[in-house]
């Protein structure tokens, strides 16, 4: 299951066909290589609905918080603006988080 399926789906009826649950849940949470806390189709759709506006939207904060001085200020400030905690443990990780 390809990540940028999942986020074309304009619906939560759309975004079903496209697997099942535990499928999408853990094919999305690979490819972001994060837990995302959920345990329900709409809690999935949303949070999922959410991290794209997120990203789209903060893109050039997100590249501030990249080049912040010490990592654990970046992380923290990385997840605030996604709304998420962010699990990382080195600057290229936190990186290919915000790219991907």
């Amino acid at each position: 299951m390809k990540v940028k399926e999942i986020l074309n789906a304009s619906s939560l009826k759309e975004f079903r066909t496209y697997g099942s649950y535990f499928e999408l849940k853990n094919s999305f949470e690979k490819e972001i290589d994060n837990k995302l806390g959920i345990n329900s189709w709409i809690t999935l759709f949303s949070k999922i609905q959410r991290l794209k506006i997120s990203v789209t939207s903060n893109r050039e904060s997100l590249r501030y918080a990249l080049q912040k001085k010490y990592f654990k200020e970046s992380k923290k400030e990385i997840s605030e603006i996604l709304g998420t905690k962010i699990k990382a443990r080195s600057w290229s990780k936190s990186k290919n988080k915000v790219e991907s």
